[in-house]
């Protein structure tokens, strides 16, 4: 197996890469340094949604990190986002339910 420029890949490497788009979120809000991201997870009895809050910093090397520790000045501006993420998984879910009732009168 090979990546993006054609290099061999290990079996760790393949399995991380699809894990990771497993894994990847169906949306993305976004306040300045704060994150939400939210996930869809399939199950057997359904899908159900995730909501991971996060901050974005610089380390001292320069590279870009995640928290999940918020400042008392971010405390609003994530409880809003994560509002609007509520919302929007609400919207997912609608679009499911719709979706599968369209398909139902097919």
């Amino acid at each position: 197996m090979t990546d993006k420029t054609n290099q061999p890949v290990s079996q760790d490497q393949a399995q991380s890469t699809v894990k990771q788009q497993a894994n990847a979120p169906i949306a993305v809000m976004r306040d300045g340094a704060l994150k939400v991201s939210l996930f869809q997870n399939n199950h057997q009895n359904g899908v159900s949604y995730a909501l991971k809050p996060s901050k974005l910093y610089r380390d001292k090397q320069g590279k870009t990190q995640e928290t999940s520790a918020l400042s008392e000045h971010d405390a609003l501006k994530m409880g809003r986002l994560l509002e609007k993420g509520y919302d929007r998984i609400n919207d997912f879910k609608q679009s499911l339910k719709q979706s599968k009732t369209d398909e139902r009168e097919r």
